[in-house]
């Protein structure tokens, strides 16, 4: 009896807890599965946040150790008569040089500084537009220049005279209108013959200098007069400029130079001592121009200075059926890429990478006689990558590979 009784006591309670069994999962069925916004917790995706957590912190911390710039450099920019001619549109009575640079443009982009010669002057419509011997460039060519990507232009050349000392400051108040900087010529006697400019976090300490100036004697200025106007390559000059960057700050010194001798493609004596006093001075990477050729670049152990003598011809009208055949090394170039990086830490700035775009200047005949299309050709990219099959149509790819060779023979990274 004591048995039966307690059988019978337990059945109602296990029916009563089958039914809330029963009902807790209908409610789940019902409520559960309409609930759609409250995801289901997964152990693997909350150790996967985690991780990338530190991840990113981690990446965080490697981020503000260190910061990172890019130069890229090229050669002399000079606009002869056939390439004015070629861009110039009647009607409109304007010039359109946007096209040279068309293929280039986006290595400047994506670079932190980006610089190139300037070797014209801009001594405005009175006098005429022309090229060599006496260059004068109409303003467009400004808009042109900073559309490709060029942050900044060096004024002080063997032509920075061309338009007498009116056309040399004019070029200045020109670049300054249109908010293109420029180094190496003045308006009036500088305080100040440097540059400096922040960059990524690097104060960056920039020199421009050149070894000549054409037709010194029939300017009719004083040694004072020409030497207000621009800066001439001179020792003391150098020192005290370098000493002077040193002191503001800078992170990296870099000096271009218009030196040497003009088609040769082995630096002179002269750049030569001039390349190891800068190094001595404590310049940092040295970019020549003025040969209109290629010339050699090397790691001078002073300093472990980086130099490149000359870039070579950027864009201009110098070229085998101008020159002649024994002149065909001035239709090459290079642009120059240097990694900068630097220590947040401890200030300590290195060169971490050095890279070439080496280029050459084509020039195609158009429908319209004695017009010229120009463009300046990243030579790699155009033989490697296929989107460009279209244009390769219109060129000739032996003198592509001709030119990339001649380049590379005298460029190098001494990058370990």
């Amino acid at each position: 009896m004591l048995n039966r009784r307690k059988k019978k006591k337990i059945l109602p309670f296990i029916s009563i807890s089958l039914l809330v069994i029963i009902l807790a999962v209908g409610a789940y069925l019902i409520f559960g599965k309409e609930n759609k916004n409250v995801p289901a917790v997964d152990n693997n995706e909350q150790n996967n946040e985690q991780n990338n957590e530190q991840n990113n912190a981690v990446n965080s911390d490697e981020k503000q150790s260190t910061s990172k710039m890019t130069l890229i450099a090229a050669g002399d920019i000079m606009f002869h008569d056939d390439q004015l001619n070629s861009v110039y549109d009647e009607e409109k009575n304007s010039y359109d040089f946007n096209s040279f640079f068309e293929y280039v443009t986006p290595y400047f982009t994506e670079a932190d500084l980006a610089v190139a010669n300037f070797e014209t002057t801009l001594g405005g419509d009175g006098i005429k537009y022309m090229g060599y011997p006496i260059f004068n460039s109409p303003d467009d060519v400004i808009d042109a220049i900073k559309n490709a990507g060029i942050d900044l232009v060096t004024t002080t050349n063997n032509h920075s005279f061309d338009t007498g000392l009116d056309g040399l400051k004019r070029t200045a108040q020109q670049l300054k209108k249109h908010d293109l900087e420029f180094i190496g010529t003045y308006e009036e006697k500088p305080e100040s013959r440097i540059k400096m400019k922040e960059v990524n976090g690097f104060k960056v300490g920039l020199l421009a200098y050149t070894e000549m100036i054409n037709q010194q004697d029939q300017l009719g200025l004083s040694d004072d007069e020409i030497h207000d106007a621009i800066n001439l390559m001179d020792k003391d000059q150098i020192a005290k400029d370098t000493a002077e960057a040193k002191e503001n700050g800078a992170d990296i010194i870099i000096a271009f130079m218009h030196w040497g001798v003009e088609y040769s493609q082995e630096p002179s004596a002269t750049q030569k001592e001039y390349a190891q006093f800068m190094a001595e001075q404590g310049v940092d990477i040295i970019i020549g121009s003025h040969p209109h050729v290629i010339q050699k670049s090397d790691m001078l152990e002073t300093n472990n200075t980086f130099i490149v003598y000359s870039l070579g011809n950027f864009i201009s009208n110098q070229r085998r059926e101008t020159l002649g055949k024994d002149f065909k090394r001035t239709e090459d170039g290079a642009m120059v890429k240097i990694e900068l990086e630097k220590d947040l830490e401890t200030d300590e700035t290195h060169i971490s990478d050095i890279d070439y775009i080496p280029t050459w200047v084509s020039r195609t005949e158009t429908e319209v006689d004695g017009k010229f299309e120009y463009r300046i050709i990243p030579i790699k990219q155009f033989l490697e990558d296929e989107s460009s099959s279209e244009i390769m149509k219109d060129l000739d790819k032996d003198k592509l590979k001709e030119s990339l060779e001649a380049t590379e023979k005298y460029l190098n990274t001494y990058i370990k």
